[in-house]
C-alpha cells in the first residue's frame, strides 16, 4: 500500500512541477510583451443598430475620420458627438471639423463624413502603429418628432494609429 502512495505522490509532484514551469513562461512572455493580442486583433468598428460603419482612420497627427450610414429609417438631426477612450477621458483637444453641429436632415440610407481634428492621441499614451479603442457618443434625435424624442447612439472603434 505505501509504495503505490509513493508513486502515486512522486506522479502529482512531477506533474504539479511541470505545470509551474509552463505557467511561468507563459506569464514570462506575455510580461515582456511578446504575447500581445492587441497586435494580432483586426480592427473593427461597431456601432448601435441603426448606423453602419463604413470606414475610420485615426491618425497621430490628430485626424479621426468616420463615415457612418443612416440606417435608422428616418431622417435624424445630430446635436452632439464626442470620443472617449478606454481610460473613459475624451481626448484632449479633439473637436468636430465636419459636419457642423447640429447636423440636420440626415436623411436615412445617405452616409455622412465625420471628421475631428486636433485629437491629441499622443497624449492618450498611443503611438503610431499601435491598436486604439475609440468610443463614440451621439446625441440625436428623429427630425418628425423633435428634440424631446433624443436618444444615444455609441460606437466602439478598434483600429491602428497611422
Amino acid at each position: 500500500m505505501q509504495r503505490k502512495s509513493q508513486a502515486a505522490l512522486e506522479f502529482l509532484t512531477t506533474y504539479a512541477w511541470a505545470f509551474i514551469v509552463i505557467l511561468i513562461v507563459v506569464a514570462a512572455i506575455s510580461y515582456f510583451g511578446i504575447l500581445r493580442p492587441q497586435k494580432i486583433l483586426p480592427d473593427r468598428c461597431n456601432f448601435n443598430v441603426g448606423f453602419d460603419c463604413q470606414s475610420y482612420t485615426a491618425g497621430l497627427a490628430g485626424n479621426f475620420n468616420l463615415r457612418l450610414r443612416n440606417g435608422l429609417g428616418q431622417t435624424i438631426t445630430v446635436t452632439g458627438i464626442s470620443l472617449s477612450t478606454e481610460a473613459a477621458t475624451g481626448l484632449s483637444g479633439c473637436t468636430i471639423a465636419t459636419p457642423t453641429l447640429p447636423y440636420t436632415n440626415w436623411a436615412s440610407g445617405n452616409i455622412t463624413d465625420l471628421t475631428w481634428s486636433a485629437c491629441n492621441f499622443a497624449g492618450s499614451g498611443f503611438a503610431r502603429g499601435d491598436k486604439a479603442k475609440i468610443f463614440v457618443r451621439m446625441d440625436y434625435f428623429d427630425t418628425k418628432a423633435g428634440s424631446v424624442y433624443a436618444h444615444i447612439a455609441e460606437g466602439e472603434i478598434f483600429t491602428t494609429i497611422t
